[in-house]
């Protein structure tokens, strides 16, 4: 029997420290009992021709996202060709040419899966919610630019930590006009949490192994400039003046590479990353034509914004404190009734409390000469009513004399 007991002790504390040794993933993030937005987006090449009129930019192999909470949705969605505003006008592209997913239309997977021309396109939504898109490429020409790979991909949704998003984009091998270069990676990541200094936004550009008209140079914001590491000591005035000529003589004399603009609020309710690319200007002598036109390679953006709680915070239950009963609501000129609905709760107040006590009222103390005073306005009266005949002759005689004469 006793050994029956131990055997089933051993079990109960196996099973708890199973309990407490449970991951704590397990439970819900916090973030999802508060309202939040999230968008993203990312593409390898994004074409905005111009000619004097409305620029509408277009991208292929690009992804994008957006979450909200309530109510708890997400969409995804990877296109061979986004064409962004120019949609409106032309409709949605070909089925075959797009992967989307969604949580709340009834004709919209939570998973899809496309390969048009090549390529690979994949998007999953879930309820958490969360989602994820990726485009992948190979052997992509456009916009000018041709590229051996090129890899898109945007995740999103509630973590831990907060509310995250990422945005990764890579390109090898790619060459447009006179530049080339090896690997280009653009990786950009937020966190807002909703709590003091739970806002967090990183982003980054790097080009490896660029080349512009066969001279080694590196991009940076202001202009190309020759590789040192990768040139002679004794070649570089040499090199630095062809860079210049070839520069002047090319259309493509304006190629900068600009980082991501990060930001993140100091309460943790929002933090964005917008901007940057590897930005590509080229001009056309004759303005018969597109005489212009802007390329940006490698780029996206991330937005997440965290809101208050869903509920409002219901008061302390005190032990032994009657509940309160639900009672009718009072409107008082010029104010009007607080709004109810099942979003929304408001805390009711507790009964007045009341003091009893035992003590009884007293009037101020009394002046102690009032029972004298009385008694001589009693003796006063009385007499004058047991003399007042006697007393008034008296006074008539003393009248007569000394008044009339």
């Amino acid at each position: 029997m006793k050994g029956a007991r131990s055997l089933v002790a051993a079990g109960l504390c196996a099973a708890g420290v199973v309990v407490m040794r449970a991951p704590a993933s397990a439970q819900p993030p916090a973030v999802t009992t508060r309202a939040f937005t999230l968008t993203a987006d990312a593409f390898p090449v994004r074409v905005a021709p111009g000619n004097n009129g409305t620029v509408i930019a277009v991208s292929p192999a690009a992804v994008q996202l957006s979450l909200s909470n309530p109510p708890g949705a997400s969409y995804a969605r990877a296109a061979a060709l986004d064409t962004s505003a120019l949609e409106q006008y032309t409709g949605p592209p070909p089925a075959s040419t797009v992967a989307e997913c969604s949580t709340e239309t009834s004709n919209i997977n939570k998973r899809a899966q496309a390969t048009p021309d090549g390529m690979t396109l994949s998007a999953h939504c879930d309820e958490a919610p969360a989602a994820k898109a990726v485009a992948a490429a190979s052997d992509l020409s456009a916009g000018g630019m041709t590229a051996a790979s090129v890899v898109s991909s945007v995740t999103g949704g509630p973590v831990a930590s907060g509310l995250q998003a990422v945005s990764d984009v890579v390109i090898r091998d790619g060459t447009i006009g006179p530049l080339s270069f090896g690997v280009a990676h653009y990786t950009a990541t937020i966190v807002a949490s909703g709590l003091k200094g739970g806002a967090h936004a990183r982003a980054s550009l790097d080009v490896v192994d660029a080349v512009f008209s066969g001279i080694p140079v590196v991009l940076s914001s202001g202009s190309i400039q020759v590789d040192q590491t990768r040139v002679p000591l004794d070649l570089m005035n040499q090199v630095r003046d062809q860079l210049h000529t070839v520069l002047l003589s090319s259309p493509y004399h304006d190629i900068r590479l600009l980082q991501p603009v990060t930001s993140a609020s100091p309460d943790g309710s929002r933090a964005t990353v917008s901007g940057g690319g590897i930005f590509v200007f080229v001009t056309n002598a004759n303005p018969a034509g597109t005489y212009f036109a802007g390329v940006t390679l490698l780029g996206g953006s991330l937005n997440g914004v965290v809101g208050s709680p869903l509920s409002l915070p219901l008061p302390p239950v005190v032990k032994g404190e009657v509940p309160t009963q639900p009672g009718p609501t009072l409107v008082f000129p010029g104010r009007s009734a607080p709004e109810t609905g099942p979003g929304r709760q408001l805390p009711s107040l507790p009964f007045p409390v009341v003091a009893a006590s035992q003590t009884r009222a007293a009037l101020p103390v009394r002046w102690v000469g009032l029972p004298y005073a009385l008694a001589a306005l009693g003796l006063v009266a009385l007499g004058w009513i047991l003399g007042g005949t006697r007393a008034r002759r008296a006074l008539d005689a003393i009248a007569e004399r000394y008044v009339r004469g």
